[in-house]
């Protein structure tokens, strides 16, 4: 690291503070390894003691593996206030790493803070006395992320030896070495490059009573873009896992709120010091962007999702008899065809009353200008036998439409694997699918 820094105050209001500089990291890796078996005394290890097995032949293996990576990085800083009043801060990152391809290795990382201490204007003096400090502040802050491996951007030859132990062990000729094969890594993006965060934040510090009551709260978003995750899915005849591309995006929403009360005083004579803290935050994470499911198919991640969203069963309790139970079942939600075979006698007193919700984003489309409106049951079998069956694959509807759009289509069906709708309209009209159905 080389930094340097300027400071000054101008007429004793007016302090600035410069900060420029470089880092550099580099890694380098060089591993060799060595092994044999069947060695020739169970107290000594060493190579010179393999022994040979029970067909004459020693068994010994050699390795090696090397590596490296490099980062370079400028930075700089402007801090400056005037009268501890008003604050202000701007700094950026300018990094580059050997891990992504030519054209794709820098990357550009601002931030910028402002604060205002209202508890330093003169006309917060009269209360001042009680109310020692108080603070609003904003920031935004941009942070970069590299973590890929060291050369994710070159497609790979890999170099393995026939498994000896396995189903695969060829070698030809005398000797007990066995043939190798070489293996072809996964296709790469050409345009892979850093995942970045960018973080909005409006603050509040305030501190009271000698300063004895702290309280700090936080609103914030943060924006997490062109993520470094599996990239759109290739053809089984690919024959290839999916490259790593920049093909994602995230959007959190939270606030935090923290109270603590410090204070001391003199218990027989010594001085006692005691402190307690709490702390208040939530937040919630979407999927704003994710390439590898045009189609918002809720079997895996889509856009609008909720992160931590658990699709399955609500119950509201019990059949008290079996003719609730089957008047249940016929007139509001059609729980056997969502577990057929799995009840003996069909619904019966004592199952649990699965409750028909509405969705929460209807969705649309077009024939004759109607709209159709839609309600969805989001079941599960994840209790019964098959308890790792996913949730998602188990997502089923009603299959109740509007009246308007029941004069619309002849039928309507239901696709469980993808948890899509489809309705088969008259030969005039073409078939629609509505896909990404999200629940209440």
């Amino acid at each position: 690291n080389v930094f340097g820094t300027y400071e000054d105050t101008f007429n004793e209001a007016h302090h600035l503070t410069l900060t420029a500089g470089m880092n550099l990291e580099t890694y380098h890796r060089k591993t060799v390894s060595a092994s044999g078996q069947n060695l020739l005394s169970t107290e000594l290890n060493d190579l010179n003691l393999v022994g040979p097995d029970e067909t004459g032949a020693i068994v010994s293996s050699v390795s090696g593996g090397k590596t490296a990576f490099s980062l370079l990085g400028f930075f700089g800083r402007v801090n400056y206030d005037f009268k501890g009043r008003y604050l202000f801060e701007a700094s950026a990152r300018y990094d580059g790493t050997s891990r992504f391809a030519p054209g794709q290795r820098w990357g550009f990382f601002p931030s910028a803070s402002a604060g205002w201490r209202i508890s330093e204007e003169p006309f917060f003096a009269s209360v001042k006395p009680v109310v020692n400090n108080l603070k609003l502040r904003a920031s935004f802050g941009s942070l970069g992320n590299q973590e890929v491996s060291d050369y994710a951007y070159l497609q790979k030859i890999s170099f393995y030896e026939f498994n000896t132990s396995g189903h695969y062990s060829y070698a030809f000729g005398e000797g007990s070495t066995n043939s190798k094969y070489a293996s072809l890594s996964a296709p790469v993006s050409s345009s892979l490059t850093w995942e970045t965060a960018n973080q909005y934040d409006l603050g509040l510090d305030l501190g009271m009573f000698k300063n004895r009551l702290q309280i700090t709260s936080d609103v914030y978003v943060r924006n997490t873009v062109n993520m470094l995750v599996d990239g759109i899915k290739l053809p089984g005849v690919y024959g290839a896992d999916s490259p790593q591309t920049n093909s994602a995006d995230l959007s959190t929403r939270g606030y935090e709120i923290a109270v603590s009360w410090k204070d001391e005083f003199n218990l027989a004579g010594h001085p006692f010091g005691y402190g307690i803290s709490g702390t208040l935050s939530d937040y919630a994470t979407y999927v704003t962007r994710y390439d590898n499911n045009p189609n918002n198919l809720i079997n895996d991640y889509y856009v609008g999702q909720r992160i931590g969203d658990i699709w399955g069963f609500v119950v509201d309790g019990l059949f008290e008899s079996d003719e609730e139970a089957k008047k249940y079942n016929a007139e509001v939600c059609d729980i056997e065809s969502y577990i057929t075979g799995r009840m003996t006698g069909g619904v019966l007193a004592g199952d649990l009353r699965y409750v028909d919700l509405p969705i929460r984003r209807m969705p649309t489309a077009t024939m004759s200008s109607t709209r159709m409106d839609r309600r969805l049951s989001s079941v599960t079998n994840a209790t019964e036998s098959s308890p790792s069956v996913p949730v998602l694959s188990m997502i089923r509807a009603t299959g109740r439409f509007s009246e308007t759009a029941l004069q619309a289509c002849s039928t309507v069906s239901l696709s469980p694997s993808t948890g899509s709708a489809s309705t088969s309209v008259p030969s005039s009209r073409e078939q629609v699918t509505i896909t990404g159905i999200l629940p209440e």
